[in-house]
């Protein structure tokens, strides 16, 4: 224990820490380790002193608060501040610029599908996944005829909001480059400002792992060709780590990769994962054909300093799984062409979404879905006016549809203008709290008009600004 627990912790805090332990493994499936009882009691402290509450009281809020309450916030800021800087892990971050990504980059030239898909899972302040964007620029001399998808999301809104934000101390910048320290940063005092074409790159959105609304593309974690959870599951307990594993399997597109920390827990139970590479911890959902990188050892441990990248041919491998490539079909009494194009999306064939929604368009013009649909795929294509048009039209055939709301707020936002986007996700929020909390929210991956509106309020939360 602390040497400092006893002068600094309340008694009646150290007595209920079992209880604060519990709940937060119930709720966020973070299991709290006796070397972190100083920073818990301390947070239960602060806590109890903002909200004024007793420490039972605060317990007994925090039990039948929503998940996204201020409350919970609150305690989830102070026990989820991890340590993170550019660049971390060098091995790692030299694979995925030597290795992996000109791999993915070269397979997607190949067949002529510019597009690239990449979660960061767990991104804290952001750091890593602003990381793999500056390596995207060094590798990609033609980004911009790309459509370039990054979804970087955390449960903490504290440090996302600094992710947003973009500036990092010294601290962060420890293991940077100097080249990417001198080209993607504006130096201030005693702070780094990362350049906005940067920042522009990344959408950062608050979500739960321990949650079952993923993945889907109505929060952008679908069809992922890379995923980044990196020492993440070491903080979850072992049911909820195997759930998350499970889960991210099944975001990932046939092909994609997995990279962990290199202390969290491999669960590859009920999934197709296979190890690529065990000294980067880069895990594959493979396909017919599957071809794996170079092992690590045979790439340099140091990032260049130029925009010259070698790519060193992959080794192909035996197929490990024969899988069809036939489309799905669907009963047409059983299916509309709504739902035929969001199961469509969800798998990534986007071009092939929007083409059924046209179909749609035409047998029904007052279908809400189809435009609704047709939005989500044409976002994810980075035709950002299509997609807020059909919005529009969502809105116009309904005008109390919530989801329709809620992605014209985070689309809106996405194009800078901040206020509208606000006040949509307010109008999302106002309708979903007039609903009946149990019901599920249509267009939605099965949420429940109460589980919608906590995290309207928490994607409030991350954009709101004094005087807002």
């Amino acid at each position: 224990m602390h040497t400092k627990m006893k002068n600094d912790v309340d008694p009646a805090i150290q007595s209920m820490g079992p209880g604060f332990i519990e709940l937060i493994r119930h709720k966020l499936g973070i299991v709290m380790h006796a070397h972190q009882n100083y920073e818990l009691f301390r947070t239960i402290q602060s806590g109890c002193e903002r909200f004024s509450l007793t420490p039972f009281e605060y317990l007994n809020a925090l039990s039948h608060c929503p998940d996204q309450s201020p409350l919970l916030d609150h305690l989830v800021s102070g026990i989820t501040v991890g340590e993170t800087y550019f660049f971390r892990d060098k091995q790692q971050m030299a694979y995925l610029q030597h290795q992996l990504l000109p791999e993915l980059i070269r397979e997607k030239r190949e067949k002529n599908s510019l597009s690239i898909r990449i979660w960061s899972a767990g991104c804290s302040t952001g750091e890593e996944m602003y990381s793999i964007v500056m390596m995207l620029y060094e590798i990609l001399p033609d980004i911009d005829q790309w459509t370039i998808k990054l979804l970087a999301t955390d449960i903490n809104t504290t440090t996302l909001k600094k992710a947003i934000a973009g500036e990092y101390t010294e601290w962060s910048m420890r293991s940077i480059p100097d080249y990417f320290k001198k080209t993607w940063f504006e130096k201030g005092d005693k702070r780094y400002l990362l350049k906005k074409q940067i920042r522009d790159r990344v959408n950062f959105d608050y979500l739960n792992l321990n949650d079952d609304n993923y993945p889907s593309i109505f929060n952008g974690t679908n069809a992922q060709d890379l995923i980044m959870c990196r020492n993440v599951l070491i903080y979850i307990d072992n049911t909820s780590s195997t759930q998350v594993m499970r889960r991210i399997n099944k975001s990932l597109v046939k092909g994609g990769y997995l990279m962990l920390g290199a202390s969290d827990p491999v669960c590859l139970s009920e999934t197709d994962f296979v190890f690529v590479d065990r000294k980067t911890s880069l895990l594959s959902r493979p396909r017919e054909e599957e071809k794996i990188a170079i092992p690590v050892s045979d790439v340099t441990s140091t990032l260049p300093n130029t925009k010259k990248i070698r790519v060193t041919k992959p080794y192909p491998i035996k197929k490990i799984r024969k899988e069809t490539k036939k489309m799905p079909t669907f009963p047409k009494k059983e299916k509309n062409l709504a739902a035929i194009a969001s199961e469509l999306a969800n798998s990534g064939k986007l071009d092939e979404a929007v083409k059924v929604c046209e179909e749609g368009f035409k047998k029904d013009p007052t279908n809400k879905l189809n435009y609704f649909t047709y939005s989500l795929a044409m976002s994810e294509l980075n035709k950002l006016n299509e997609a807020e048009s059909a919005l529009r039209k969502t809105l116009f055939l309904d005008n109390q549809f919530v989801a329709g709301h809620f992605q014209l707020g985070l689309l809106l936002l996405r194009k800078n203008q901040h206020a509208a986007g606000l006040k949509s996700l307010k109008n999302a929020l106002s309708i979903a709290e007039s609903r009946k909390s149990d019901d599920t929210v249509p267009g939605s991956p099965g949420l429940s008009y109460k589980d919608f509106a906590d995290i309207l309020r928490q994607e409030i939360r991350l954009y709101v600004t004094n005087g807002t």
